[in-house]
């Protein structure tokens, strides 16, 4: 729905400026472009939130300690890393490459890429271990860009491979539950029922390390 009002109020700027071009012969006023309205959001605050389902630390655990190899475990790895770290994937080269201020041995700081913002990050024990694991030698399948300059583009072509990927290991990993949500398409709401695997993609993992961090006492602020 947001993507559909985003591609309306575009055209409708497009369409201003036609009219405003002497060469074009078009009226916008009169075609009647301002009368198409955006689409209405008819779901609850809880049903938009009946999709985003975080994973469990029973579950991230179960899928970390998943047999796998070659690219299948770099994506795994780099998912459980998120979930434990809460960090976007555009800023997960720096914490790769170890392009942080250290604090202590659990403790270290990084500049986000897209706030500029400073963030203090904690290292749970497996995500120290995934860091750990590819500080020295790298990936040899993904494609976890170093470069500030291009990260944001590399960052979208990531998610893109890979969100398939992972609901391929979810769905290996027995994340079968049956989840009911709510959608909305148009002007009309809709019940829609799939399995866990099948919902699971990269933005999931930030949903879930703030779940897990309000299970232990952190406010969502914090």
């Amino acid at each position: 729905m947001t993507t559909i009002n985003n591609c309306l109020s575009s055209l409708k700027n497009i369409l201003r400026k036609a009219d405003k071009e002497k060469s074009i012969c078009f009226d916008f006023h009169t075609s009647g472009c301002d009368k198409v309205e955006k689409v209405k959001a008819l779901r609850s605050k809880e049903e938009k939130k009946s999709k985003q389902i975080p994973l469990t630390e029973t579950q991230i655990y179960e899928l970390y300690n998943l047999e796998l190899s070659g690219r299948d475990e770099e994506v795994r790895d780099v998912f459980v890393a998120q979930c434990l770290l809460g960090q976007r994937i555009s800023d997960m080269p720096k914490l790769f490459a170890g392009n942080y201020k250290k604090i202590d041995d659990h403790t270290v700081e990084i500049t986000v890429q897209k706030t500029q913002e400073q963030a203090v990050i904690y290292l749970f024990p497996v995500a120290k271990e995934i860091l750990n694991k590819y500080s020295l030698n790298g990936f040899k399948h993904l494609n976890i860009n170093t470069n500030p300059d291009e990260q944001e583009d590399k960052s979208r072509e990531y998610v893109r491979k890979t969100d398939d990927h992972i609901k391929k290991i979810c769905k290996n990993a027995g994340f079968d539950e049956e989840i009911t949500y709510t959608e909305q398409r148009g002007s009309k709401k809709t019940t829609v029922k799939k399995k866990q695997h099948e919902l699971i993609h990269t933005h999931v993992t930030r949903h879930t390390f703030i779940t897990l961090m309000c299970k232990m006492g952190f406010q969502k602020k914090q």
